[in-house]
């Protein structure tokens, strides 16, 4: 099995932060990403909100139990959004899907990076 590479960034003057995962998603590699993503929202100045944008162009597919978890992060009450870049129409299906399955209205898919950038900053 490949390893999975995750890279978390975080753009303080639009507060957005920059996911990039390379590769399947178990459940390990979820509570990683949810770790660290609460490092960089607990690093922002000034407390407040802020959006997620997750580039899934080198994604994988994450496993339930990864779902499961990753889902829980909308639920965030300073997460404005959560936008994902890609073009993939099976990654389009199952955002919809988790989109769904979380009944919220923070998770989206985007094609342009630019698109998915003007989602969280609402």
């Amino acid at each position: 099995m490949i390893a999975t590479v995750i890279k978390i960034g975080i753009d303080e003057e639009n507060r957005i932060i920059r996911q990039i995962v390379e590769g399947d998603v178990d459940e390990q590699d979820a509570k990683k990403i949810t770790e660290e993503t609460g490092k960089q929202i607990e690093g922002l100045k000034n407390g407040g909100t802020v959006g997620i944008l997750l580039y899934a162009d080198t994604l994988g597919k994450p496993d339930a139990a990864a779902r499961k978890i990753l889902l829980a992060n909308l639920k965030r009450k300073n997460l404005r959004g959560f936008a994902v870049k890609g073009k993939r129409a099976m990654q389009r299906a199952m955002v919809n899907l988790m989109a769904l399955a979380a009944r919220t209205k923070k998770l989206k898919m985007f094609a342009t990076e630019r698109e998915a950038l003007d989602f969280p900053r609402r």
